[in-house]
């Protein structure tokens, strides 16, 4: 292909696009969507059908100064990676996608268009063709009793052929199950996706992690399951064996036993998946080499595609144009059309493909999730940032109050065990009855104090920036059991205003820095001062004067006393809680009556880069943190007023 000198940026290309100028272009490319519907989540993130409003790009267009595009408004699918991953690993995927992508005939992979970027949560995302079919297991699932001979064996020959050219870019799978096979129409075409754990041969061999066995148990090779040896081109056909026999049998592999440590054992010691035995002897043959525990003893794809494509062509040949009828696999083939005849004829027990029981334990791993799932109980009404944004105008201050000490006596015990949460915010409390009980979860970037001591990660902020102490944020001091006062004061700002903090505004580095010279969310007035001063004390920029969990708890605990011994049994009349509270409620009594035009906690405007989900949050040179000018000055007018009723002493006698 000739050479042409690029008009528009001086640079050589190859005559059909100048790659310089189209990467610039597309960087801005971000809002391109529309009708975006998550339909799968895993490990690394989730997946989105799309609409793509303007369709894939041709190239830049220089003298107009805009995109050739092609298939406006078409599906596609878009792969969000969560801001945990790391970005090597995305960078890995990425690659690999483009390479099986551009270095195939077009059909060895799922087509990949680029990539582009949530601009509110900043996540990225790879942009691929959108499959309507689903994965090979669904679709055997609903149709394998109409797929005929013939497509068995094209099937079978199209998936050989393209692992085929995967591998001759040394590239391995790692990872090939039917939930990874994907089409639009599986009786013409079929795509491998999902290289998330595909790896270029010789590459990362300093990696630690290289050891992990990661994937779908009954599609792994036992010398991988054993760790013998590591994954290689022959552990990618003993998986495609595993398939050819769901394929053929119609039964995934091993339904009706758990997929444990014992299953691994088993497979390791000859255990296979028994082929039915009017499976023409020649696949049966296929899917035997294939399961051969001596991994030099497997054919490669090059050899299995080649065998394939010969009974393909047979038996092809023989139904549409009457030849090869003495060829074996044509003759095998119609015995066992005959025989699965006479089964519906004579309308046996046996018992068909698809009516099997699957056992509970039997994992067939989503084909996003690559990792052990975690079993929790369902807590029905969601999250707390769901909850106070359906139910605030509905929440009183009795269930308020017990509602904050309940999160303070779980933190408490947590903090007990010398366990940091690192990430409390609203998104993680959850509850079935949030009148009753509260839960706290995710503890995915929780840690044991003084583990991981030598951990090159453990400067990295990742979470909720409004609810990061800024002490964190500065990099001054990494996570401490005052990080997470700090977080719960901030979360109970949003239990008694109604509003998330900073709604408004940009969650970025300006906030970040405003957040480290003393900002914090505005108490409404009329909150209660004893409610005030919990929350300011747990803001304190200076750690060592924040409370710990065990002083709010016992703290809360009395307000919430006063305040319930008041409505049920006429008590504590004179106590400082109950006189604020009362104050309260005939300010918010009054606001209700008068209709005022003042905002009220659930009329407010969300600014489209308020972020209120987990990320990374790496920003550099933040200012050391410090309280704003007035700060102190009122907390210890707010102390020195009330300091009688939070002395350890003193709590007891009210």
């Amino acid at each position: 292909m000739s050479s042409h000198t690029c008009p528009e940026c001086n640079q050589v290309w190859n005559g059909y696009r100048c790659k310089p100028c189209n990467s610039e272009h597309f960087q801005n490319d971000f809002n391109n969507w529309t009708n975006v519907k998550q339909i799968g989540k895993g490990g690394f993130g989730t997946i989105h059908h799309a609409r793509w409003i303007d369709g894939y790009i041709e190239k830049w267009d220089i003298e107009n100064q805009q995109w050739k595009r092609w298939d406006e408004n078409r599906e596609v699918a878009l792969k969000k990676f969560d801001n945990f991953v790391n970005f090597n690993d995305v960078l890995n995927e990425i690659e690999i996608h483009f390479k099986t992508y551009s270095g195939s005939d077009g059909y060895a992979s799922i087509r990949f268009y680029g990539i582009t970027q949530d601009p509110e949560t900043h996540s990225y995302m790879m942009v691929l063709y959108y499959a309507k079919d689903g994965n090979l297991r669904e679709y055997l699932k609903i149709n394998f009793n109409n797929i005929n001979w013939l497509q068995k064996l094209d099937n079978l020959y199209f998936l050989s052929n393209n692992l085929m050219d995967i591998h001759k870019l040394d590239i391995v799978h790692q990872d090939f199950h039917p939930g990874n096979i994907l089409s639009s129409d599986f009786k013409n075409v079929m795509y491998i996706s999902d290289f998330g754990l595909s790896k270029l041969i010789g590459a990362n061999q300093n990696n630690p992690e290289k050891k992990n066995v990661v994937g779908v148990l009954p599609y792994i090779a036992p010398e991988v399951l054993s760790g013998d040896e590591e994954y290689t081109k022959a552990a990618d056909v003993y998986s495609f064996g595993i398939i050819a026999y769901e394929m053929i049998a119609g039964f995934p592999p091993y339904p009706d036993i758990p997929h444990d440590e014992d299953l691994a054992i088993k497979i390791c010691n000859g255990l296979r998946p028994k082929i039915p035995f009017h499976t023409p002897k020649l696949i049966t043959r296929v899917i035997m080499r294939c399961w051969d525990a001596r991994v030099t003893h497997r054919p490669t794809f090059k050899e299995l595609s080649d065998e394939l494509d010969k009974y393909w062509s047979d038996y092809n040949n023989y139904l549409r144009k009457g030849k090869n009828k003495d060829s074996k696999i044509v003759i095998q083939i119609k015995k066992a059309e005959e025989f699965s005849a006479n089964q519906e004829s004579t309308n046996t027990t046996t018992t068909t493909p698809l009516n099997y029981q699957t056992h509970p334990q039997a994992i067939y791993t989503n084909p996003e999730t690559h990792s052990y799932m975690m079993v929790l109980y369902y807590a029905k009404d969601g999250n707390l940032r769901e909850y106070l944004k359906i139910n605030f105008n509905n929440i009183n201050w009795l269930q308020k109050l017990d509602n904050l000490y309940f999160l303070s006596n779980n933190l408490m015990d947590i903090h007990k065990l010398d366990i940091v949460h690192q990430d409390f915010h609203p998104g993680n409390i959850l509850s079935s009855d949030f009148k009753n009980v509260m839960y706290i979860s995710d503890f995915g970037l929780s840690k044991l104090i003084g583990a991981n001591q030598n951990n090159p990660e453990k400067k990295n902020v990742v979470g909720v920036l409004p609810y990061i102490a800024p002490e964190v944020l500065s990099g001054d001091e990494e996570y401490t059991k005052a990080a997470d006062v700090y977080s719960f004061g901030i979360i109970a700002y949003e239990m008694i205003a109604g509003f998330p903090p900073y709604p408004d505004i940009p969650h970025d580095e300006d906030l970040a820095i405003k957040i480290c010279n003393g900002l914090r969310p505005k108490i409404p007035f009329h909150t209660p001062k004893l409610i005030t001063r919990v929350i300011m004390r747990c803001w304190d920029a200076r750690v060592t004067h924040r409370p710990t969990f065990k002083e709010l708890s016992d703290e809360l605990d009395k307000y919430w006393s006063d305040y319930n011994n008041y409505l049920r049994k006429g008590k504590n009349k004179d106590s400082k809680i109950v006189i604020q509270i009362k104050k309260a409620e005939e300010f918010s009594a009054n606001q209700e009556s008068t209709n005022t035009t003042t905002t009220t906690p659930l009329n407010y405007q969300t600014h489209p880069q308020a972020i209120y989900t987990s990320r990374l949050l790496n920003y550099s040179k933040l200012p050391k943190p410090k309280n704003e000018e007035n700060f102190e000055r009122e907390l210890g007018e707010l102390t020195k007023s009330f300091s009688h009723i939070t002395t350890n002493d003193d709590i007891d006698e009210f």
